[in-house]
């Protein structure tokens, strides 16, 4: 089934309950509702490597998620089915309908339109709500992307809000403002590409330019670094409470060294806002960003 003593060990870190499960009544009726679906043995074989916790799950129970996968009008392919079911073992169908109400909220629409994005992305339904909550809110708010947009593209809400939306669109943002990005490229594109081409060409082409870029968005992804938490000291503290003027850019305060940021961002404004140097070292260093309720 897995090809190689090597697939079966990585399947049994995965599923630990794989040695144990009847092997008449629960795994071989569950392989064999994979082919009444249409996958051959090389997908099942690949199937079962990803999402091996499927073998040693009730057959009734992956008859009935099967089931309701078509009811909620996802039509089973043997795509859809790889995806949705892989996705749907450890969820309820309550969790789903209050996840598919969610939805409805987010991207504004009907029903039948959360179904299609669903069925081009059923991995939304493992997020949480609050996940779901965080990144619309990313994409709707700071990206500037409108719901029917992400809507059209849905794989955006299952990237990584710390560890990739967020320090991508700031490296776009810093790229735009100094010239070197064309006002017309979208976030979009930065955001879809893989981490080795993302480098490659919104990183090591700006090096002489912006020769702390590629450390900033490094230490970005892994929720350090002064790239995010001055973004946000310039755009949602000062601006929005109006102690900078709307004129000053964030390209500024990127360039600027620690003691010089400190200086004129962070020390002129104590008064107004007590909680800034606390709440910006601690995002510097990883901690959750707090300067909403500052």
């Amino acid at each position: 089934l897995f090809g190689s003593f090597d697939n079966l060990l990585l399947a049994l870190k995965k599923n630990s309950y794989l040695l144990g499960a009847n092997l008449e009544r629960v795994v071989k009726p569950n392989l064999s509702l994979l082919s009444e679906y249409g996958l051959g043995a090389h997908e099942i074989s690949k199937f079962c490597l990803k999402a091996p916790t499927l073998l040693t799950v009730r057959p009734a129970r992956v008859r009935a998620m099967a089931a309701f996968v078509e009811d909620m009008g996802i039509p089973c392919g043997k795509l859809i089915l790889w995806h949705a079911l892989r996705c749907f073992t450890n969820i309820s169908k309550e969790s789903v309908t209050a996840k598919i109400e969610l939805l409805k909220r987010i991207f504004r629409c009907s029903e039948p339109e959360v179904i299609i994005v669903l069925s081009k992305t059923p991995a939304l339904l493992t997020n949480s709500e609050d996940r779901m909550c965080r990144v619309s809110g990313f994409l709707f708010s700071e990206a500037g992307l409108d719901p029917a947009y992400v809507a059209c593209h849905p794989e955006l809400m299952t990237y990584s809000l710390e560890g990739r939306l967020m320090p991508r669109f700031y490296v776009v943002k810093f790229l735009k403002e100094t010239g070197s990005l064309g006002q017309h490229r979208s976030y979009y594109a930065a955001v879809a590409v893989k981490e080795k081409d993302f480098v490659e060409r919104y990183i090591q082409p700006y090096m002489e330019a912006a020769p702390h870029l590629a450390e900033d968005y490094a230490a970005a992804c892994r929720g350090q670094g002064r790239l995010v938490p001055r973004f946000y000291v310039v755009k949602f503290l000062l601006k929005e409470k109006g102690l900078l003027g709307h004129h000053q850019s964030y390209y500024a305060a990127v360039l600027l060294k620690e003691k010089g940021f400190g200086e004129r961002y962070i020390h002129p404004y104590m008064e107004a806002a007590p909680n800034l140097a606390i709440d910006y070292a601690a995002a510097c260093r990883g901690s959750k960003l707090r300067f909403y309720d500052s």
